[in-house]
């Protein structure tokens, strides 16, 4: 779409054009050494991908801690998360939007087998249905 072209608008107000932002593939780092001291078993109840932030009760964008189970929200939201994490030493993270796992001591997404029952569980909670085994042997593959 040229610039003299009608795009997309908001009623009498054209939204502006953007450019194409390149996009960066993320290569979960494998050799975490907090991941085993900070993912505890899971609950028994399993987790709630819909649960709101404990803090705010913001239901989006929401990240589990795998420590102790509390649900708070993003940076990008109130950065309930990053607050839990400073005051209570806890380091590693599930997201329930997308199922990464992040780890504040190395400030790295991880891939780890320590973690997979959390993403089955949050999987399972969010899509209703068990966590697709191709994506399983995706990151064990990338965990290699």
């Amino acid at each position: 779409m040229s610039s003299m072209e009608p795009g997309p608008s908001t009623g009498d107000h054209p939204l502006p054009v953007v450019a194409q932002a390149p996009f960066y593939a993320v290569h979960p780092r494998t050799d975490c050494p907090h991941v085993e001291s900070n993912v505890a078993p899971l609950p028994e109840a399993g987790l709630d991908a819909s649960a709101p932030c404990s803090t705010c009760q913001d239901p989006t964008e929401n990240w589990v801690c795998l420590k102790c189970f509390r649900v708070f929200c993003s940076r990008y939201i109130n950065g309930d998360m990053a607050q839990h994490m400073g005051e209570t030493g806890h380091k590693v993270a599930l997201s329930f939007a997308d199922m990464s796992v992040w780890c504040d001591g190395c400030d790295s997404y991880i891939s780890h087998e320590v973690v997979r029952p959390a993403k089955r569980a949050a999987y399972r909670s969010k899509f209703g249905e068990d966590f697709p085994e191709n994506s399983e042997d995706a990151e064990n593959s990338a965990a290699r």
